[in-house]
């Protein structure tokens, strides 16, 4: 059984009997501390992520285009995106291609910004890994 809580994707064996894996679900369930926290949708899930960094940091103006320009991306080109985890660094050059057709100075700056995000990602133990670190700067 696969279940995603807090953003995060959890697996727990259930075997093949339908009624014990309801059983190991609602157990699951009734002990969440916020039961809200576990069907969130894709978007709230990481747009939440996003907007308490934006909080967090000492200068939100500098990251709002960034992390706007990015949750826009996400939303249009991978919904099917659902946690934090889940982003990679593919996602993330996608991102920087679409933006460097036109201007690819301003992706590689959005790149910095992304990276600054992801750190902080890593530091809130959301992430265990940067998608950035190992993407080149466009040309």
């Amino acid at each position: 059984m696969e279940y995603v809580a807090q953003g995060l994707k959890f697996q727990k064996p259930a075997g093949k009997d339908e009624q014990h894996a309801q059983k190991l679900l609602k157990e699951i369930e009734e002990s969440a501390p916020d039961p809200g926290l576990w069907y969130k949708t894709r978007k709230d899930i990481i747009t939440d992520f996003f907007q308490t960094f934006l909080k967090q940091t000492h200068d939100p103006s500098k990251y709002q285009k960034t992390v706007d320009l990015f949750l826009n991306h996400l939303s249009q080109h991978h919904p099917q995106l659902s946690i934090m985890p889940d982003l990679t660094p593919k996602i993330v050059v996608s991102f920087l291609h679409a933006l460097g057709q036109s201007d690819p100075q301003a992706a590689n700056a959005h790149l910095q910004l992304l990276s600054g995000c992801f750190d902080y990602a890593i530091k809130t133990e959301v992430l265990n890994d940067n998608p950035t670190q190992h993407i080149r700067p466009l040309e």
